[in-house]
């Protein structure tokens, strides 16, 4: 679920503004991949 949130807010981001969107994405993408990894197991 946190994953197609995730998603949707980068692609929003990506869309409004390119070159900042990327830099948000990558930041909130490393913030999230810990949760994933302690969901997972």
């Amino acid at each position: 679920m946190s994953q197609t949130c995730l998603t949707l807010a980068l692609v929003s981001m990506l869309m409004s503004c390119p070159k900042h969107g990327v830099t948000l994405a990558l930041i909130m993408w490393l913030i999230h991949v810990p949760e994933l990894f302690y969901t997972s197991t």
